[in-house]
């Protein structure tokens, strides 16, 4: 979506109830961009959100801006950030996304600070609180699939509509449906083990999904889906390392979904893992483009198997 558009389509949800407000969600940890001199200049409130980590300065809090509906610039600064950042596969790989995304609610600014740090510092069991980096909208993009009406509820709390800029340029809303809508919840519901572990894979699917974009270009709709999907299928392999994941994810998303089923790779597979051959190594049996275009032929078809050299 172009620049202007999003621009346009973004202010006009900041803006369209008179009871509420529209913010900024900043992630400085790895580099300051939207410098706060400059947001207090075109009448914005900058309010920080204290984490309570040894590793983190106060520099690297996250920030909640109060946007002043007048201040365009700043919103299109924002948006433009948003999409620079995530325009290079490198630049994202060393710096990260400072632009967490943009919420509305009713809520007065020490009411969402409030409750953005109790979001960021859930307990996990056995473990103890750890800062989960939702103003980072790559998490957020990826855990919100799997949480549950309650748990979006509950994550939402004050925020009526929290929108991100997708992997497509695309302003992508989170915000409960009507039919969701209920009492809050006495008892926050804690994130699952499930959960937990897809946490954790959320730097991995980031370095899956960097490296599809850098050959594809633009990414389908359904590319957490086919990311997700992949990131199963080798490991159903038992590929452990994340090199080697990230690798035959690539592969996966290039050739076909069925990929780590056919014959052939998975023979490869096996072979490197009893020995000392690298994957990708052994992955270069195959004929380079002939051989994999004859698998995807393959599975694609349902034909059967024949050898590739």
């Amino acid at each position: 979506m172009p620049l202007e558009s999003l621009l346009r389509t973004l202010g006009e949800h900041l803006q369209a109830d008179d009871h509420e407000h529209g913010y900024l969600l900043l992630d400085p940890m790895l580099r300051e961009t939207l410098e706060e001199p400059d947001l207090l200049a075109h009448g914005c409130e900058v309010f920080p959100i204290p984490i309570d980590r040894p590793q983190l300065s106060q520099s690297q809090w996250p920030r909640l801006v109060k946007l002043r509906p007048a201040a365009v610039e700043i919103l299109l600064a924002s948006i433009s950030l948003a999409m620079s950042e995530q325009s290079s596969a490198e630049l994202e790989s060393e710096e990260g996304f400072v632009v967490g995304g943009w919420l509305r609610s009713a809520a007065e600014p020490r009411v969402l600070v409030h409750h953005l740090q109790d979001l960021m510092r859930p307990s996990e069991p056995r473990v103890g609180r750890r800062y989960l980096r939702l103003a980072d909208r790559r998490v957020l993009e990826w855990i919100w699939p799997v949480l549950s009406p309650l748990q979006r509820q509950q994550w939402l709390g004050p925020i009526s509509q929290w929108w991100v800029l997708n992997r497509r340029n695309e302003l992508a809303l989170h915000a409960i449906t009507d039919a969701a809508q209920g009492s809050p919840h006495p008892d926050p519901e804690l994130l699952s083990a499930a959960q937990w572990t897809r946490l954790y894979d959320c730097e991995l699917a980031q370095q899956i999904l960097r490296g599809w974009q850098s050959f594809a270009g633009a990414l389908p709709t359904d590319y957490l889906p086919q990311a997700e999907r992949a990131l199963s299928s080798v490991r159903s392999l038992g590929v452990t390392q994340p090199a080697d994941i990230v690798l035959m994810s690539a592969y996966q998303l290039q050739i076909h979904p069925q990929l780590c089923e056919h014959p052939r790779v998975v023979e490869l597979v096996r072979a490197a893992q009893s020995s000392d051959v690298p994957l990708r190594d052994a992955l270069a049996e195959i004929p380079d483009p002939e051989g994999w275009d004859r698998i995807r032929h393959e599975l694609t078809t349902g034909s059967r198997p024949y050898p590739l050299a």
